[in-house]
This record gives C-alpha cells, structure tokens and sequence, in this order.
C-alpha cells in the first residue's frame, strides 16, 4: 500500500530466491498471511489513507539530512523567553506607574513586524511538515499494526524484529519524531 511496498514486491517478482530456506520461510508466511483477510484489508486501507508518491522516499531522505531553520539561530530561539519576559517586565513596569500602557502596544508591534519577517519562511516550513507529518503518521499506523500483530513464521519474526521490541518500537520513535515536529 506505500511506494515502498510496492517496489519491494516488485522487486520480489523480478528476482527470484535461489536459497531453498528463505524460499520456504517465505512460503510459510504467506501461508501464514493468506487467511487472514480482515487484518489485510486493515493493513491497505490504512496505506491508502495518504496517497503516496514515489518521491516520498528521497523528500524524506532529503529531509532528515537538511538542517533545522532553527538550529545556530540563537536568538530566535531564545526569543522563545525573550519576548514573554520582555512584556511581563513592561506589564509589571506599568503597573507599577514606572512606564506606561503604551510601551505594551508598542511591544506588541515591534514583535509583531518581528514576527512577520518570519512568516514566509515559517509558512513553507509547516506545509512542507504537513506532508511529512501525514507521511509518518501513515507509516505508524502500518508498522504499528506490524508490531501487534502475533506470528508464527520466522520470515514474520523477523521483520518484527528488525522493527524493535516493545521498550524502543519502530512506531513509537516514529510517533515521537511527530509530536516533536
């Protein structure tokens, strides 16, 4: 149901297995999958819920690889604390009687058209994670349906496997990566 998937099998259909053990784990697996209609159609419709591209990959790839727009920015993110404290300090003042209510409109403009000069940037940046975000979200759900699922086969353990165990699962690194972005 991924681009992924479907360049796997394809992969699959073009080179045949020469070992007679890995042809029979792979065997067993099917066998193993075969009957189980319900979990199958689960498994595609969740794929099918975000219409993947063949770009997916390598725009995933790219990045990872990319530098955050935040990062050797220090004081955009020290204005995280900065712009609160400012405005709590110029409230405080101006209760106080030391400055007046003014200096708040004025702060709030300053940071404002502070703010807009981001915009565009920011912009791209949350349509671009947008997608990435619908991508991973997909991709859980499939790996995490992976992980829960009980299997026999050694072909089936294995990739259970490679996706980790139950204290650093696949699924929950990527949900992780998610709520981070």
């Amino acid at each position: 149901s991924t681009s992924f998937g479907k360049e796997k099998l394809a992969n699959w259909f073009n080179k045949h297995l020469d070992n007679k053990g890995m042809i029979e784990e792979r065997q067993e697996a099917v066998r193993e999958l075969a009957p189980e209609l319900r979990f199958r159609q689960r498994f595609r419709i969740l794929g099918l819920l975000y219409k993947g591209e063949a770009a997916d990959r390598g725009e995933i790839e790219e990045w990872v690889a990319s530098n955050s727009f935040f990062k050797g920015k220090k004081l955009l993110n020290a204005s995280i604390y900065i712009v609160p404290a400012v405005n709590l300090i110029i409230l405080i003042l101006a209760m106080a009687g030391i400055v007046s209510f003014n200096m708040l409109g004025v702060s709030f403009v300053f940071f404002v058209t502070c703010s807009m000069r981001l915009s565009n940037s920011i912009t791209k940046m949350q349509i671009s994670y947008g997608k990435k975000l619908q991508i991973l979200a997909t991709y859980a759900g499939l790996i995490e349906m992976i992980e829960q699922r009980e299997v026999k086969s050694m072909g089936l353990q294995k990739i259970q496997q490679q996706l980790g165990d139950k204290e650093q699962s696949a699924s929950s690194a990527v949900n992780r990566l998610a709520r981070l972005m």
